[in-house]
């Protein structure tokens, strides 16, 4: 009998789950050091990270770090309850990053992106992809869907091997809940457009 979408997601979250938090940590900076390696990352000028949301979500300190370094402009998400909208923020210094949930919830003075086409790169996480780029959540309104949808940059999902199917289409045709242009993992890059 063939598994249902939803039953390949809850193992996903089990196996997230069941690793240890020194395995998981490795895996994520593995990632990041891969992504790191995409051309088109390195020629940015512009880009849109996502605070880490849980522990099982690839982290992003490492690649910020390494993004201020270069000078890039990085803008982070911030959902605007009132709006009921994704809004980016910029962040100047690696120091802000520490505390940019705070920031956020303090109302501080941080630069607002005017619009999406100011970004060059956006990168997402994700609960499950396929090599088809399509973006696979849990949630009904996830966030990032309405930013991927409209954004005309390239677009790059994180995520470890096992989050990524062959066809998601095969399980359900309409699940995606945005497209991606790469997805890095800590074992390869697939390019999907």
């Amino acid at each position: 009998m063939k598994e249902t979408l939803r039953t390949i997601l809850e193992k996903v979250k089990s196996q997230l789950a069941a690793m240890t938090e020194g395995d998981f940590l490795s895996l994520s900076s593995q990632v990041q050091e891969r992504l790191l390696q995409i051309p088109e990352l390195k020629v940015a000028q512009s880009l849109a990270l996502y605070l880490q949301e849980n522990n099982r979500q690839i982290g992003m300190e490492h690649v910020y770090k390494r993004l201020f370094m270069l000078r890039k402009k990085i803008f982070f998400p911030h959902y605007n309850t009132t709006l009921q909208k994704l809004e980016y923020f910029r962040v100047h210094n690696h120091h802000d990053f520490s505390s940019l949930s705070q920031a956020f919830e303090e109302d501080a003075h941080i630069d607002k992106l005017r619009t999406l086409s100011d970004l060059d790169i956006m990168i997402v996480p994700g609960l499950l992809f396929d090599v088809q780029g399509r973006r696979i959540t849990v949630e009904e309104e996830d966030r990032f869907q309405h930013a991927l949808k409209h954004f005309q940059g390239r677009r790059i999902g994180l995520a470890l091997s096992f989050q990524v199917l062959q066809d998601v289409s095969e399980y359900s045709p309409h699940a995606a809940k945005g497209q991606v242009d790469w997805i890095v993992t800590e074992s390869k890059i697939i390019r999907c457009s």
